[in-house]
């Protein structure tokens, strides 16, 4: 058999899927799309004309580069039409959520984009996502709405815990997370206060390696929350507060620093 017949079938059986998710939309369009969908796996990039590169189809790299953008434009999926395919693709049990932001380029436009995704072995799968209206930083009511929408689909108990980086921190934020019963595990600033001390002034004798963590929980953006400082090789503090044990914390953050987010 072929490569460009086992491609086909490969294609065949993923639009199957894709229209037993999204029946509403056109099978020939669902097709189009799992070619796609596949070429992006082969070319490990999003560039269309290296995409276009494994589309099974015999035909110019022009008309297969033509073929890759009318696709996602006549499709024109929502971010819902993406929780119904890959929800039932999820494994069983509680799953680790994590949040980011990055920025993609829509032609010479940049946008700034809100992502949510599950942390599956090395790499992050985005699940849900929103464009800022603007650079920068998220505000705390944009991650709260994020996280709500996905909440109304994978409720609190199947997540383990929600890692986030320095720039997603906040009182109102923090809160909210304790209030809807999800973990947190986050990594905080320099100038964060735990209790009544700035974080930059704790533990200053720390050594490259070392690991120590304030003696109870500490009170954190609102709440209370096991704070976890280790020095890295490189001299650089890493502070991290969250609701997990001082092993776990260390242990689960590590897993941002580790997983492929592209």
């Amino acid at each position: 058999m072929t490569t460009s017949r086992t491609a086909l079938l490969h294609a065949d059986t993923l639009a199957a899927y894709l229209k037993d998710r999204l029946p509403h939309r056109r099978t020939d369009a669902l097709l189009r799309l799992a070619e796609v969908l596949l070429g992006i796996l082969q070319a490990e990039s999003a560039l269309h004309r290296k995409i276009a590169l494994h589309l099974p189809r015999s035909a110019s790299l022009e008309s297969k580069t033509r073929v890759m953008a009318r696709v996602f434009h006549d499709l024109q999926l929502t971010s819902q039409d993406v929780l119904d395919v890959l929800l039932p693709l999820l494994p069983d049990g509680k799953l680790t959520l994590v949040m980011d932001r990055t920025t993609w380029h829509y032609g010479q436009t940049p946008l700034n984009i809100l992502v949510l995704g599950v942390a599956l072995g090395g790499v992050v799968l985005p699940l849900i996502w929103k464009v800022l209206p603007h650079q920068g930083n998220s505000s705390g009511a944009a991650r709260i709405l994020l996280v709500a929408q996905l909440l109304k689909v994978l409720p609190a108990k199947r997540w383990a815990v929600l890692i986030a980086d320095r720039e997603f921190v906040g009182k109102q934020w923090c809160v909210w997370l304790r209030w809807k019963g999800i973990k947190r595990c986050f990594r905080i600033k320099e100038n964060t206060r735990i209790d009544d001390l700035l974080a930059r002034d704790q533990f200053q004798d720390l050594q490259p390696g070392e690991v120590r963590s304030v003696f109870e929980n500490a009170w954190v953006y609102g709440t209370w929350m096991c704070v976890v400082v280790t020095l890295s090789p490189a001299g650089d503090r890493v502070i991290v507060a969250s609701d997990l044990s001082v092993l776990d914390t260390l242990f689960t953050y590590k897993k941002t620093t580790t997983v492929n987010r592209d």
